[in-house]
């Protein structure tokens, strides 16, 4: 939803990512002649073309959170992400995105005054869950 607004106001800025998708694509299309080469760098353009791209968007997103809406907008995004986030680690069975997503939403917890939410997510994350042990 904010990319869309943002590639609408930026649609230079969409070729890029399309140009440097197709060439990730075109590379990795190649089939049993893929040469480790031509694989690094096609994502090196592409890595160059995303930091310009979140660069870009930062600051479209400063400039638009003058307005109130888009900035309730914006938040109500970055907290669905936040959980998000921690289904993915959940499903994928990854430790540290599990912990870092716990940590943002312990913090979204506080924020909402939901005291109750944040001490049952420090009592889950037990010494044992981590490889330790506990002392219960």
């Amino acid at each position: 939803m904010a990319l869309e607004e943002f590639f609408k106001d930026n649609p230079q800025l969409k070729y890029v990512c399309l140009k440097a998708t197709k060439g990730v694509e075109a590379a990795c299309s190649e089939g049993k002649d893929i040469k480790a080469e031509s694989v690094k760098q096609v994502n090196r353009t592409l890595l160059e073309a995303t930091a310009e791209v979140i660069t870009a968007f930062q600051e479209w997103e400063e400039q638009k959170s003058q307005h109130a809406m888009f900035k309730a907008m914006m938040s109500y995004l970055h907290r669905v992400e936040t959980i998000l986030f921690f289904v993915a680690a959940t499903r994928n069975a990854d430790l540290e995105l599990h912990l870092q997503a716990g940590e943002a939403l312990s913090k979204l917890f506080f924020a909402m005054d939901r005291i109750k939410y944040k001490r049952l997510w420090l009592e889950d994350q037990s010494p044992s869950d981590l490889g330790g042990t506990t002392r219960r």
